[in-house]
């Protein structure tokens, strides 16, 4: 199931045993591993399903500290 939003979510009644944040490699296998293991499980993920500006402000980043190539 996708939920578009928390209100969504709350109506749906789903009850998670286990939260994952983010839908990246590990988050992906690891909500799979326990979702196959019978454990209810909710991924949160930022942004929606297409692509947005406002949503990658979310990931940039900054080098601090050493110097490092530019991001």
């Amino acid at each position: 199931m996708i939920f578009d939003s928390y209100e969504a979510f709350r109506a749906s009644n789903f009850a998670a045993r286990a939260c994952i944040l983010g839908s990246g490699p590990s988050g992906t296998t690891i909500a799979r591993k326990l979702g196959a293991a019978g454990i209810p499980v909710v991924v949160l993920e930022a942004g929606s399903r297409e692509f947005s500006d406002e949503s990658q402000d979310f990931y940039r980043g900054a080098t601090v500290g050493d110097p490092y190539f530019d991001l």
